[in-house]
């Protein structure tokens, strides 16, 4: 009993790293170029031990999604939630951060991987459909009640600006891009 009950923790946490490195990859290369093999030798397993833990590479693109997603909104709920009564600033801000920008692999999937998304198998445009509505619901859970449908136009402008200004090769233009999506959604975060 105690030997099954091991095999399940140990099963349970490589499943959670597999999609952790997954996730990871996901953002920083992108859906297609994500390789099973690479994704089981970072976490030190065989490209056969996949299917122990997964049906299909769909299966692992969509569980990885998720995560991205619910790490990336528990890194801006934190941020909000360390501002009382500036948490709507407080998590544009963090999402327009150059630290943002210039980390996609911890960063949120939408602005790292919009295009390849829109062209996903159904599973995994089910679980980023999922998602971008937990990020509306989140940027909603800062705004104030009269201002919380604009939440959705809020989530646009975020993505939008990151992802431009992700692909300037103009640091000074990147910045810029940031700098005025901030402005921008600040005022729309206002009455």
């Amino acid at each position: 009993m105690v030997a099954m009950r091991r095999s399940k923790i140990e099963t349970a946490a490589t499943r959670r790293c597999i999609v952790a490195s997954a996730s990871s990859a996901l953002r920083t290369r992108g859906i297609e170029a994500v390789s099973l093999g690479a994704v089981m030798a970072e976490v030190g397993l065989t490209h056969g031990g996949f299917y122990r833990h997964f049906p299909s590479r769909e299966a692992l693109v969509a569980e990885a999604l998720d995560d991205a997603v619910d790490t990336a909104l528990d890194t801006l709920a934190a941020e909000a939630n360390r501002h009382p009564g500036r948490e709507f600033s407080a998590l544009v801000r963090l999402y327009l951060s150059s630290s943002h920008r210039d980390e996609p692999s911890a960063g949120c999937p939408f602005a790292a991987l919009g295009s390849d998304l829109a062209r996903a198998p159904q599973a995994t445009r089910t679980a980023a459909t999922a998602g971008l509505q937990r990020f509306i619901t989140t940027i909603a859970a800062t705004l104030a009640e009269p201002l919380k449908p604009r939440a959705p136009a809020i989530a646009s402008l975020l993505v939008g600006a990151l992802t431009v200004a992700r692909v300037t090769d103009d640091a000074a233009q990147s910045q810029a891009i940031l700098a005025e999506a901030l402005h921008a959604a600040e005022h729309l975060g206002q009455p």
